[in-house]
């Protein structure tokens, strides 16, 4: 059941690659846009009119969530909420919740992260039988997408990033590579590789980089090995607020990564991200 709460190209732990991964270090900044014309989105939001932004997702998604509603709310310009949905709507009550949802909520954007529970859905060994990506695509992936764009939302699809599982690392590659597939296809959606910015130097999983201000060890992963820690979250919440930016033409407000979100109660269990050593 979906539920209302605050709040990755994978690349393999040295086997197979999903998105292709970039360069950690270069950390993407949010600048305002400053043009008069109307945004790609289709209007300008304002403090009277805000974008309407829905997050949605499993617990990577649940860490992540509220660091950017608290970036995008900053400025006044956007309101933010975050929705429990840990896997990609199939069947009937599922459906009638996301309705009930964007009903109510009227969403102008759709963020949506899925991952390790999708992973789980498809199955261990679904995802390399042959003719499955075209069924997962027409099957699951678009009349989910149908649904949630229906009255007129954009989606932004951030593909989950690589975990220090090779082997779930390489089924979350062929998962992401559907994803991208259809968001390349389709106007209503964008695709984000996550494992884009997680990455390591060499691509592939990696719980600690070189700080790319500092150039100091951070840890971006929690000892789980999946989700997210603050170091993590700022890297990748600069390109998401990017592409909302340049489609709405609004901005993360400024020092939006030394927010609230990275302290309790916003941030759980922080023991589970210990300081590199």
């Amino acid at each position: 059941m979906l539920l209302t709460a605050l709040a990755t190209a994978c690349a393999d732990n040295g086997g197979g690659t999903a998105d292709a991964a970039s360069d950690p270090t270069a950390t993407p900044t949010t600048a305002p846009t400053t043009t008069t014309s109307t945004p790609p989105g289709g209007r300008q939001p304002t403090a009277e009119e805000p974008l309407r932004v829905i997050f949605a997702g499993d617990s990577v998604m649940a860490e992540f969530a509220p660091a950017m509603i608290e970036a995008l709310e900053g400025t006044g310009q956007s309101v933010g909420r975050f929705v429990l949905s840990p896997s990609i709507a199939r069947d009937g009550a599922a459906n009638l919740i996301w309705q009930q949802e964007l009903a109510q909520q009227d969403p102008e954007l759709i963020v949506n992260l899925v991952g390790f529970w999708e992973d789980q859905v498809v199955g261990e060994t679904a995802s390399s039988e042959p003719g499955w990506a075209r069924r997962y695509r027409t099957q699951v992936v678009e009349p989910f997408l149908d649904r949630i764009t229906a009255e007129g939302a954009k989606v932004l699809w951030i593909g989950m990033a690589a975990v220090d599982d090779p082997v779930v690392t390489e089924r979350f590659a062929r998962m992401n590579s559907v994803y991208a597939r259809v968001a390349a296809e389709r106007d209503d959606v964008d695709y984000l590789p996550a494992g884009a910015y997680l990455s390591g130097p060499e691509g592939g999983y990696a719980d600690i980089v070189a700080s790319p201000t500092t150039g100091v060890p951070v840890r971006l992963r929690r000892i789980d090995g999946l989700h997210l820690c603050p170091e993590g979250i700022a890297l990748l919440g600069a390109p998401v607020l990017e592409r909302i930016a340049e489609q709405w033409n609004v901005s993360g407000a400024f020092g939006w990564q030394q927010g609230d979100w990275r302290r309790p109660p916003l941030l759980h269990a922080p023991e589970e991200c210990p300081a590199p050593v």
